[in-house]
């Protein structure tokens, strides 16, 4: 398993500054609802998502993952190559 996660992070992807879960991607609680494509908003409440963010503050970028993506990462890894990365939808 090591080995593993070791070969996922020698990819090329961002850096990981942080990770999450929103059960609702919709609610005002979750953090991340503003990189939510905001054309897909009303029809995705009640949807849950799995995230990492690249960056900081202002210039922070959010790539939602699978789960199965999800747990095989933390912070302070490269992201896997391929994934989209949005910038908050104004």
């Amino acid at each position: 398993m090591n080995a593993i996660l070791l070969i996922l992070s020698l990819l090329s992807g961002p850096t990981i500054t942080d990770i999450g879960y929103c059960s609702d991607v919709t609610a005002p609680s979750c953090p991340v609802r503003d990189f939510w494509p905001r054309f897909n908003r009303a029809q995705s409440a009640g949807t849950e998502a799995y995230y990492f963010v690249s960056g900081f503050y202002n210039n922070a970028r959010v790539a939602f993952v699978p789960r199965e993506v999800y747990v095989r990462f933390t912070v302070s890894m490269s992201a896997p190559d391929g994934l989209v990365w949005r910038p908050r939808q104004p």
